[in-house]
């Protein structure tokens, strides 16, 4: 049958060995992809931007409520539009107000 002398115990850590060899190899090569990716965007703008923060400015871009009379929605675009031209800022020196 089988014999007691140690075969299994050696195939046992073998396999272990490799399994960590192999798990040290995936991580250095993750960490040189990194700096790779890093290094060729040095000097460059990183992009947080994400799915969630797009579609919170889609949603408060452009919401004008549908209950609005025409006089009403045409009203906050044209608060809108005054607003992008002077930057969009609501505060500081040089703010003139949009409505007289």
């Amino acid at each position: 049958m089988n014999s007691n002398d140690g075969n299994f115990l050696n195939r046992f850590r073998q396999k272990q060995l490799e399994e960590e060899e192999q798990k040290k190899r995936q991580e250095e090569l993750d960490r040189k992809k990194l700096f790779d990716a890093a290094f060729k965007r040095r000097g460059k703008r990183k992009q947080t931007t994400t799915k969630e923060e797009e579609n919170k400015k889609a949603k408060t871009q452009d919401e004008i409520p549908a209950d609005l009379d025409e006089k009403a929605s045409a009203y906050l675009k044209e608060m809108r539009k005054m607003k992008d031209m002077h930057g969009g800022k609501d505060s500081g020196s040089g703010v003139r107000p949009l409505v007289k």
